[in-house]
């Protein structure tokens, strides 16, 4: 299945580290029951980056147990502080 996945902030250079691009953003094929864990598994993102981290598919939040389905995309959105 291709999925489309997106990452922001910090958390962008785990798609780079994947695949030779500028771009926040790749396309991969995944097996059939894959989640949001093996996502994140896929680009090896540690658990610590993603403790104020949104993950979103299709805009709408999800927990990591979450099935992804053909088409979707996987948002890695970390929560952004400011003053």
């Amino acid at each position: 299945m291709l999925i489309k996945i997106k990452a922001y902030g910090p958390l962008k250079k785990y798609i780079l580290k994947k695949r030779n691009t500028s771009s926040n953003e790749i396309k991969i094929d995944i097996d059939k029951d894959s989640t949001i864990e093996d996502i994140v598994n896929y680009l090896e993102i540690p658990e610590k980056e993603l403790r104020f981290t949104t993950i979103l598919i299709n805009g709408m939040r999800f927990e990591k147990n979450k099935k992804i389905l053909e088409g979707d995309t996987v948002i890695f959105l970390p929560l952004m502080g400011g003053g």
